[in-house]
């Protein structure tokens, strides 16, 4: 007997820590360019590897990857010891996209990555160089992805995303955005979510979701990336999630000033740029098309109030029924008197018939006896 060995094939080498996730979806330069063929997308954080598929070319205009796996398209793939919820950043050409993601084992996601406009144009190198005397800006309570370092001409010497822990915001600052004012000044930032009865009135207007970053007077350029998320479930009735927008209170005019931004509804964010630091919230005016909603089925309970009243007389109806049938007992009562009156008497009748018969029948046999003894006689 002849035995062969035959190799098995080990199993391929798993990537360490939790099942990675995908990324598909648009991509833009300068805020509206469609990106190029060729264009560079990377993803960055706390425990990503970087290799196979990350950092990946694009092969079509404007988009990377595609939601089908059978695609023959690269989609970016994050993956390594990464917590779950862990902050991703994206950098585009080099440069640090204005969208973040949460790291979610197993995901297949879409983002529309975009960098900002004077960045993108700026070329999103590295250092920053110019004047020196650096400073490093203490940042208190949040989550950051870098050191927040300025050199000496206030300009930030990495790309830098600030979040908090509940992951309501994110603040972009791109590398090279000058930082200026009272952040400088005092070399710390701040940001605290406010209590929503404490801020200004809004007529009309309901605030889901407030933060107050600061110290106030910071100021940015160009401007940063603003993204607020809101909880659906705490939008007020009479507010359409797709009217949310984010604003600050102008405390010279004493107005809340809306911001142009975009929305995306599935994501339940808001983005915009800022130049300063101060108060943000997400608002929304209370539309009066549907305020009024309730008021319509209103009515609806006294619509069927007249129902009982239709049957009412149903019961009436039937109520003649038992008259009917009364006067049947009483159409067959006369019957057993009918045939009462002939059968009494015709019984009788016939008796009485017999009866004259057999006498006469006697009589008539006696006289006939009578009247032959006589003749013999």
């Amino acid at each position: 007997m002849i035995f062969s060995a035959i190799p098995v094939a080990a199993a391929d080498p798993q990537p360490p820590g939790p099942l990675p996730e995908y990324f598909y979806g648009a991509v833009k330069l300068k805020g509206t360019t469609l990106a190029p063929v060729g264009t560079r997308i990377e993803a960055r954080g706390t425990g990503v590897i970087t290799g196979s598929f990350n950092p990946i070319v694009t092969t079509q205009t404007g988009k990377f990857g595609s939601a089908d796996p059978l695609a023959n398209v690269p989609r970016l793939l994050v993956q390594g010891n990464i917590g779950d919820g862990a902050i991703i950043t994206f950098y585009v050409n080099g440069v640090l996209a204005n969208e973040i993601a949460y790291f979610a084992s197993g995901n297949v996601t879409l983002i529309d990555l975009s960098t900002p406009p004077e960045v993108a144009q700026a070329g999103g190198g590295g250092g920053g160089g110019g004047g020196g005397g650096g400073t490093t800006i203490t940042v208190t309570g949040l989550q950051t992805t870098a050191t927040l370092a300025i050199n000496g001409n206030g300009q930030t010497q990495t790309n830098v995303v600030l979040t908090d822990s509940g992951k309501t915001f994110n603040l972009n600052i791109p590398i090279l955005t000058r930082i200026t004012g009272a952040g400088v000044a005092s070399a710390t930032i701040t940001a605290q979510q406010l209590n929503l009865a404490t801020l200004p009135p809004a007529p009309k207007t309901a605030i889901v979701l407030a933060w107050d970053f600061g110290p106030n007077g910071t100021n940015f350029s160009p401007d940063v990336t603003l993204t607020m998320t809101y909880n659906p479930a705490t939008v007020p009735a009479g507010v359409k999630p797709k009217d949310l927008t984010i604003a600050y209170y102008d405390t010279v005019t004493a107005k809340w000033i809306k911001l142009e931004g975009k929305i995306d509804t599935v994501t339940n964010s808001i983005t915009v740029l800022v130049k300063h630091f101060t108060t943000y919230v997400i608002m929304g005016d209370i539309t009066d098309d549907i305020a009024p909603v309730p008021t319509t089925p209103a009515p609806a309970p006294s619509a069927p109030a007249p129902a009982p009243t239709v049957p009412a007389p149903v019961p009436t109806t039937p109520a003649p029924a038992p008259i009917s049938p009364a006067p049947v007992p009483t159409t067959p009562a006369p019957a057993p008197t009918t045939p009462a009156t002939p059968t009494a008497p015709t019984a009788a009748f016939n008796n009485w018939i017999w009866y004259a018969a057999a006498a006469i029948g006697v009589i008539l046999v006696v006289s006939i006896i009578f009247i032959r003894r006589r003749s013999k006689a």
